[in-house]
């Protein structure tokens, strides 16, 4: 049945960097193998960490951490950072990089949809922030809001990278990079 409530949750955005000249370049059953076998591979990891993979847009793969299970705010963080940086070494085997931007915060989560379809699935500006921090994040980086870094008490090294202005966002969000 349709029902949403509101929970804290670390939110997770990546995709592959070059991936559309890549998919000119291949024949489309060799482009739709290669990217079965790097999604099943984003899969298990984010299986490993406890994650909940929502969905795949194309090549882009998102997760949020803190339901329908959670360990708190602070770990939900600190799982997701750790589910990233494995996500960020393993496609360097298949030769791309991806992009990753995670941000925490409120969010509504549960069953979206209509009597005929439903998807489990979040919503919210804070899911939007996350979405947005991926496309201004490097290639082969994980950058993470101040929010995420508030979370995770120091626990990852990381830099400062300073406040950027995100499409659709009407603040500024301060931003640090994951090493």
């Amino acid at each position: 049945r349709i029902e949403t409530y509101s929970k804290p949750l670390t939110v997770f955005f990546s995709d592959i960097a070059g991936f559309t000249p890549m998919s000119d370049t291949l024949p489309p059953q060799e482009l739709a193998d290669w990217l079965n076998e790097y999604l099943n591979e984003m899969a298990e990891i984010c299986l490993r960490y406890q994650g909940t993979l929502d969905k795949f847009i194309g090549d882009a793969v998102m997760v949020f951490f803190g339901d329908p299970r959670t360990l708190g705010p602070q770990e939900d963080a600190a799982q997701c950072i750790r589910m990233a940086r494995e996500m960020v070494a393993a496609p360097k085997e298949r030769k791309v990089d991806i992009r990753v931007g995670i941000h925490s915060g409120e969010c509504v989560v549960g069953n979206f949809g209509s009597d005929a379809r439903m998807d489990y699935t979040v919503v919210g500006s804070n899911v939007n922030i996350a979405a947005r921090m991926e496309k201004m994040s490097a290639q082969g980086r994980i950058l993470i809001s101040d929010a995420t870094w508030d979370l995770l008490n120091n626990a990852f090294p990381a830099e400062r990278h300073g406040e950027v202005m995100l499409k659709g966002v009407a603040r500024p969000v301060m931003t640090h990079w994951i090493n």
